[in-house]
């Protein structure tokens, strides 16, 4: 036989948490082994709870109530001892007790309550959540728990919160359990005096974590437990005695929204509460100013929760609809803050949702009708008043806007007074407003009628019936007859806002449906209604480039956009008027002459053609028989049509570029149109089966006539028929593949129109028979031309990244796009790539786009690497033409992308690897002594760029050229301060290369380098060594990288840095070296200003005098005029001014104004010199650094 006792004193004496659970399931097990013998599990059970005997010894007369205790007993240990008896219940299954054990322990844990209040209620308390989730506990036990929990009384608030917590989880579990919750019921009745007590013992609660289960606790007996009126009020005037509630010091889990919307669920938690809690409400809401804007927006949103959980309306609504009202009309009708106005407004609408009925059942009409004709007793009225228009038009809306009903039962009386009104205005703004509201009916009409598949029969007969029909003349008299006289030549402010309206509403009246008795629904306008709104609304869109200069003002722009928004409306009703306003507005482009074009025509066609996208391609057509992609293919259509002219004509560069962003902005929205509508990716076995063979095919299958640009064929492409040549896209998944197709194929038409496969002349080495690639006739050799040309093939490329990226690996392998970054998309043979010197260098860019677009594994699995190998220095070797700066930059990123993209390691071609390991001897061998103090720069340049690609990515091999890497500034020669200057592109952000294009960057790539590659550099460089040419190139060095890593990476060295800036910074010869320094300084300060402690005075006077330097504007070395100018890196004096007052300027918030002092005349006297500079951000960054010197004394 266990002995139970004995386990007891180890518990109790015990002070290893682990020790004593052990103990507990020691103690579980004795009594689990016994469960077969019922006589010897009794005398067993009996021994485990006598075993705490020792502990808990009682004095007195051992008469009920009596709670005196020995003096000398310990209530730790009492504790401890009841804790044994709870942790071994815990340890128990549900079904090891029998019923009488069960019921002999909860009165042994309940006489607890009565009898040690100071150490038996939280084990107590445990060990009754235990029993009461016994199989065996007796319902009728559940009684006994509540009463003797409600006899601690005044006890109650001196026990600990978490006592109270786990008091409160023990009575969660009586209430919330039906069988519980049904024995309370029965035993105590409507009287329910068991709820009082309860409120009694609690009704002190403060603890946020206490109270949201008290809150729940309430919640429950009122929705579950139907009581009297007198509990009902005392149980309200409890928790109604909390709101507003609030959290001064908010800590731990519970914030204050949560004990917020726990309180308002006790609020809403009975239709019963309804007569105490809309009066407790509203009485709280009419106290005007004394109340805050929280406190107003907790009480309209408890409001509103009431409104929408309390059922039989009739009793809890219907009889408070009219006093809600009157309060809160004037919450609109007055209000100023728009929170609040919109929290009653929502109020407003839930009164007519729940007054209409459910989405099975309406209720009777007149509670509807009764409290129409309330709001339209209030509102009519003062929409003749234009200090009152807008805000009786909301609270009109919000009854009209929640149900059919409702609409209709407001809109014909309302119809009346806005037509009435609007002719006799009293001003244009009261004739805005008028407008204003009948658009927002047009619009919670239009709503009402999409969300027709909630609808019930009542609400499909009151649809057909003429009271939820539009006014045959709306459109004539209202918003024609307003346009007309709005519409002037030179609209004030007054008429561009009601011409916004009008605008609004000629949208909306093109989207409204009529609704038939047989659920039938048709377009409200005819075609030819249609079309005249689409003539009024794209006129100025249209006609933009033939508009007269001296109107090109910010009214005439604000109505474009107006415009640009109402017809993005109107297509996706009626999608047939896109091609349309395509043609009208390209007939006006085409009529003019683009070979000089002034900025404003420019601009204009800019504007234009992203107008036009945005209105076609912001939505996928939604319409079952219209295709999806039709105003896509439209567009993209219209402006390669557009392009093809200009590129064979004499028009210049700049309009193609325009065109282009047209196209590309194309593809961006309706990329994020297909997200929208949850097609992209969705499309992958599509362009699974797309190879470049197929490509042609696939374009003939979508639109037969598509333009064709590097074929010369456009001529049969008419804008308004092209949804007659394709098919609706009845697979949603396919929407998403067609647009990838299409974006592909008209990359490829560019790329192939932008270039031509030609035998080079003059070179002898070269085979007859060798062909290579340039640029096609549309380009020329001028150098006034090169530039924007090289502009457009930048935009070319940039086009072709952002469709390339997209494309899943497997798709990028069929279309060999590997291959295509050599070949162009040009099939001919040649063999030559495109960045081949005997290409001339301009197409290059063209492979940056294709590059830059891959997946790593594409580009490293298919062999492309050995052509980087052979050309890794192409057009940069002695006694080559030189390239321009364009195409050198363009060179700098290939090597880059496919130093960056290649991946070593398992599964890499063995011709790709040994490609790879022929890069890194050559950088070896270009990075030794000799070759180095002799290199072009140009080389240099783009050795760092590979360098740079390799180190993002962490590539091991590069670690071996870590020591020559790192010591270039010191073997530099001459050219070593530039040098070190260009070395931050090993760290540097690319912002054009981003995880989006696949960019291989490990997380840790910059710390690396700046322990392998900066740190060691650190003790080379000026103060630690004596000044001389090498070690200020070391510090330019360490300056250059640092600037671009967070001070995480070098916190350890912050110190060394701090004295490298402050000895240094008079010896740099940049305004970019101290761009760079003062970055790093700011960076400091707010990290970690203790390193500046002992530099104060060196960091100040150093700053102000690179501030002076920097107005007279007298650094020498700013940039090498031998070098070409893409790599100087001048930086900027106005910037070095304004980083240098900054740092001045964080100097008081950092340190103690003791540290200070010694410095404030000098620093606010040089400060007020710097307000007066010249530039306004300087000026700004002094003022700001005044202000902050100004508190230290």
């Amino acid at each position: 036989m266990t002995d139970f006792r004995a386990l007891a004193t180890r518990y109790v004496l015990g002070d290893d948490e682990v020790g004593i659970s052990h103990t507990a399931a020691e103690a579980a097990q004795a009594l689990q082994k016994l469960r077969e013998d019922p006589h010897a599990m009794r005398r067993a059970v009996g021994e485990w709870a006598g075993s705490i005997s020792d502990w808990i010894k009682r004095t007195g007369t051992g008469v009920e109530g009596d709670e005196s205790l020995e003096e000398g007993d310990n209530v730790i240990l009492r504790a401890k001892a009841l804790g044994f008896l709870e942790q071994t219940l815990e340890a128990l299954e549900p079904d090891d007790l029998k019923a009488d054990q069960v019921e002999h322990l909860v009165l042994f844990f309940c006489s607890t309550f009565r009898h040690d209040i100071r150490a038996g209620v939280m084990p107590a308390t445990k060990a009754l959540g235990h029993l009461t989730s016994m199989r065996a506990f007796r319902p009728k036990l559940s009684d006994e728990i509540v009463s003797s929990i409600c006899r601690i009384g005044e006890d109650f608030p001196l026990q600990t919160a978490t006592t109270r917590f786990e008091i409160y989880r023990l009575l969660e579990v009586l209430v919330e359990n039906p069988v519980t919750a049904g024995e309370l019921q029965h035993r105590h009745g409507e009287n329910a005096a068991f709820v009082s007590d309860l409120v009694r013992l609690c009704r002190q609660e403060r603890d946020p974590k206490c109270l949201i289960k008290w809150f729940g606790i309430l919640g429950t007996i009122l929705d579950q437990y139907p009581m009297s009126s007198e509990p009902t009020q005392k149980t309200f005037g409890c928790f109604s005695s909390y709101f507003p509630i609030s959290l001064k010091n908010p800590a731990g889990e519970v914030t204050v929204l949560d004990l917020k919307l726990a309180l308002r669920r006790c609020f809403a938690s009975t239709y019963r509460l309804a007569p105490l809690a809309f009066p407790f409400l509203l009485q709280k809401l009419d106290q005007g100013d004394a109340i805050t804007v929280s406190v107003k927006m907790d009480v309209l949103a408890t409001i509103k929760m009431c409104l929408d959980q309390y059922y039989n309306v009739a009793v809890s609504i219907v009889p408070f609809s009219g006093q809600i009202w009157n309060s809160l009309k004037y919450e609109v009708r007055n209000g100023e803050v728009k929170e609040t106005i919109d929290a009653t407004l929502a109020v407003i609408s839930s009164i007519a949702k729940r007054l209409d009925g459910t989405t099975r059942t309406k209720f009777d009409q007149k509670d509807l009708e009764d409290f129409s004709d309330l709001v339209k007793a209030d509102c009519l009225d003062d929409l003749e008043n234009p200090n009152y228009t807008k805000q009786a038009g909301s609270l009109l809306m919000s009854v009209m806007e929640s149900n059919v009903r409702a609409f209709s039962i407001l809109k014909p009386s309302v119809d009346q007074t806005l037509i009435k009104n609007l002719q006799r205005p009293k001003s244009l703004k009261h004739t805005k407003d008028l407008v204003s509201v009948i658009n927002r009916i047009l619009q919670a009409r239009k709503k009402l009628v999409e969300e027709r598949s909630s609808w019930i029969d009542e609400d499909w007969k009151r649809s057909a019936q003429q009271s939820f029909q539009l006014e045959d003349d709306l459109f004539s008299s209202v918003y024609l007859r307003l346009w007309r006289e709005s519409m002037t030549e030179r609209p004030t402010t007054e008429q561009v806002d009601v011409i916004k309206e009008v605008m609004r509403g000629l949208a909306l009246l093109v989207a409204q449906q009529s609704v038939h008795t047989d659920r039938t629904l048709r377009k409200v306008f005819d075609e030819s209604r249609s079309q005249e709104v689409f003539s009024l609304l794209s006129y100025r869109i249209v006609n933009s480039l033939s508009i007269a200069s001296a109107n090109d003002s910010s009214v005439i722009r604000e109505l474009e956009e107006e415009a640009t928004r109402a017809l993005k409306l109107c297509v996706a009703e009626r999608p047939i008027g896109f091609g349309q306003l395509v043609e009208q507005a390209f007939v006006i482009v085409r009529g003019r002459d683009w070979e000089k074009p002034t900025r404003r025509a420019l601009s204009t066609l800019h504007a234009l053609l992203l107008r036009l996208a945005e209105i076609g391609c912001s939505k996928l057509t939604s319409l079952h028989d219209w295709p999806p992609l039709s105003n896509f293919t439209i567009y993209t259509g219209a402006v390669l049509q557009l392009l093809h002219s200009w590129l064979g004509s004499d028009a210049g560069f700049e309009v193609c570029r325009i065109a282009l962003r047209g196209i590309r902005y194309a593809m961006e929205k309706s990329w994020t149109a297909c997200a929208e509508h949850g097609v992209q990716n969705t499309s992958e076995p599509e362009l699974l089966a797309t190879n470049r063979s197929e490509l042609g095919a696939d374009l003939q299958v979508m639109v037969k006539t598509y333009p064709r640009i590097d074929e010369d064929y456009v001529g049969d492409f008419e804008p308004s028929k092209v949804w007659q040549q394709m098919n609706p896209a009845n697979d949603k998944a396919a929407v998403f593949g067609d647009l990838q197709r299409l974006c592909f194929v008209i990359v490829r038409q560019l790329y192939r129109r932008a270039t031509r496969v030609f035998e080079p002349s003059g070179v002898s080495s070269i085979s007859s028979e060798k062909k290579v690639l340039g640029l096609s006739g549309d380009f020329s050799s001028q150098t006034t031309m090169v530039d924007v040309e090289d502009h457009y093939l930048q935009g070319v490329s940039a086009m072709a990244t952002f469709v390339i990226r997209g494309l899943s690996v497997q798709a990028q392998r069929n279309l060999q796009l590997d291959k295509e970054a050599l070949l162009l998309f040009r099939l001919e043979a040649h063999s030559e790539p495109s960045w081949s010197p005997l290409c001339g260098g301009r197409t290059n860019v063209l492979s940056v786009g294709i590059l830059q677009g891959l997946w790593p594994t594409v580009l490293t699995d298919m062999c492309t690497i050995g052509a980087f190998s052979i050309n890794v220095v192409a057009g940069i070797t002695p006694g080559e033409q030189p390239l321009q700066s364009l195409a050198e930059e363009a060179r700098d990123r290939i090597a880059f992308i496919m130093a960056n993209k290649y991946r070593g390691g398992r599964g890499t071609a063995d011709q790709d690897y040994v490609a790879w390991s022929g890069v890194l001897r050559y950088l070896a061998n270009r990075l030794e002594d000799a070759a180095l103090t002799t290199m072009p720069f140009d080389e240099f340049n783009r050795l760092m760029w590979i360098i740079a690609g390799a180190i993002w990515r962490r590539d091991r091999h590069i670690e071996d050229l870590v020591s020559a890497i790192r010591s270039i500034p010191s073997r530099g020669g001459e050219a070593s301060q530039d040098m070190a200057r260009s070395m931050e592109v090993l760290v540097a952000p690319k912002t054009w290369y981003s995880e989006e294009d696949h960019a291989v960057a490990k997380p840790t790539f910059r710390h690396w380098a700046y322990l392998v590659l900066v740190r060691p550099v650190l003790n080379e460089a000026y103060p630690f060594r004596e000044a001389s040419s090498r070690s200020i190139a070391n510090t330019t060095y360490v300056l250059a990288m640092v600037q671009h890593m967070s001070f995480d990476m070098y916190e350890d060295d912050a110190e060394s840095i701090t004295r490298l800036i402050v000895a240094g910074i008079g010896k740099l010869a940049s305004y970019h070296d101290l761009e760079a320094a003062f970055t790093i300084f700011l960076r400091i300060l707010d990290k970690d200003n203790s390193v500046f402690e002992g530099h104060l005075k060196a960091v100040i006077d150093s700053t102000y005098d690179v501030y002076s330097r920097a107005v007279r504007d007298s650094l020498v070395g700013q940039h090498n005029n031998d070098l070409h100018r893409r790599f100087w890196r001048s930086g900027s004096a106005s910037t070095c001014r304004k980083l240098a007052l900054q740092v001045i300027g964080s100097l008081p918030g950092r340190f103690e104004a003791r540290h200070l002092l010694p410095f404030y005349s000098n620093t606010m006297r040089g400060l007020g010199s710097a307000a007066g500079d010249p530039v306004r951000d300087v000026r700004a960054a002094a003022l700001q650094a005044r202000k902050a010197w100004s508190r230290v004394a």
